[in-house]
């Protein structure tokens, strides 16, 4: 498995929210979480680990367990091999 954090969860680390984002986004991938719920500045966010990773403050290797996670859960799940929904369940109890 992995770790997913909540939508905006990062964001809202510091107070008030969003008030230091790189320490926040720093302290949740090296706690642990391996996916990060970006809701809106996924630029930002992408700026801002990359620089992380080049400072030396976020190890490549913790980035690579963390991708090494989620695409294991992804080839167990078969979304390799069949990355589309079934149509055929559309007319399930749930999708009504």
């Amino acid at each position: 498995g992995f770790l997913i954090s909540d939508w905006e969860g990062v964001d809202r680390i510091t107070s008030p929210p969003g008030r230091d984002y790189k320490t926040s986004v720093l302290a949740a991938i090296i706690a642990g979480i391996d996916m990060i719920m970006v809701p809106y500045d996924y630029v930002r966010f992408i700026g801002d680990v990359t620089d992380l990773v080049a400072e030396g403050r976020i190890p490549m290797s913790r980035i690579d367990d963390a991708v090494s996670r989620i695409l294991r859960v992804k080839f167990v799940a078969g979304l390799f091999e069949q990355p589309r929904a079934n149509r055929t369940l559309l007319n399930q109890v749930g999708h009504k």
